[in-house]
């Protein structure tokens, strides 16, 4: 249940997103936390996390987020180029000179 309802939910639209390491690890303790009360472990059991995703048999979120991305990023590159999604990947930005000037 855990595999195809709690980790897709939580991973929905994060393919488009960039996360900060505050916000991957908010996602790992949450990922955590699920898997514990699924498996009827508490914290006071002092059971080390990789022993949880193994008993579990799933990866860390994180990971699966990096291949979602991956995967999303696949499928920009593979579109039209007139595309709006290729446009916002290969926006070109601006010099750091150039918006030193501005100010």
């Amino acid at each position: 249940m855990y595999k195809t309802v709690v980790r897709p939910a939580m991973l929905y639209g994060l393919e488009t997103v960039s996360l900060r390491k505050r916000q991957e690890s908010a996602l790992e303790v949450a990922e955590l936390k699920m898997l514990r009360f699924a498996l009827g472990v508490t914290r006071l059991d002092r059971i080390r996390n990789k022993y949880i995703r193994g008993t579990a048999h799933v990866g860390r979120l994180v990971d699966k987020d990096r291949e979602a991305r991956l995967r999303w990023f696949g499928h920009v590159q593979r579109r039209e180029t007139a595309h709006f999604d290729i446009s916002c990947v290969t926006i070109a930005t601006a010099d750091q000179s150039q918006s030193s000037e501005l100010r």
